[in-house]
């Protein structure tokens, strides 16, 4: 994890020439690769009527100046490019004590799961309790998946077996961030 590496360990320096290496590669790979800027204003807009609760807030700022900005900027970003509407089923992988998806719920009227192996087994409200890697849920279960700083923490081999039960979980047509 990045923030729990000593300094030395940290990559600040990626170089232009390596973010065009990355790029070139993906797209050489099939990935369609779009550039993206944030929007200031909306995600200021955004801030404001999202309301975030305080503990959520200040547990991120306790851990690392500003932290909460970074936090919240991702799921701005994801939200922006997931483009919810009502009839979305969403589901935040590796959600922990993510408010993102009660943020959905609110703001689009979707229904909205938090996927995380801490919570109790099974469906519980909208609480998840499963690995990410193999969920049990049906085929098809959610047109939306997001996660937030969390892929990096499937280990060993479970970051390649996510991704297809990511692919397995998501409607046809469906979107994964």
């Amino acid at each position: 994890d990045y923030y729990l590496n000593p300094r030395s360990m940290r990559r600040k320096d990626i170089k232009e020439a390596d973010i065009s290496e990355i790029r070139k590669e993906m797209e050489q790979n099939g990935i369609n690769v779009k550039n993206y800027k944030v929007n200031t204003e909306k995600f200021r807009r955004y801030l404001k009527e999202t309301k975030y609760p305080q503990d959520y807030i200040d547990g991120y700022n306790n851990f690392k100046k500003d932290c909460f900005i970074e936090k919240a900027m991702e799921h701005f970003i994801a939200e922006e490019l997931l483009e919810f509407n009502g009839s979305d089923v969403y589901s935040d992988i590796a959600a922990a004590n993510s408010p993102t998806a009660d943020i959905v719920r609110k703001r689009y009227g979707c229904a909205s799961y938090r996927i995380d192996q801490s919570y109790a087994p099974g469906i519980n409200g909208s609480d998840i309790g499963a690995d990410a890697t193999d969920t049990k849920l049906p085929g098809g279960f959610c047109t939306k998946i997001s996660l937030h700083c969390a892929y990096e923490e499937f280990e060993n081999d479970n970051d390649v077996k996510l991704i297809p039960e990511m692919y397995r979980l998501l409607k046809p047509g469906g979107k994964a961030i």
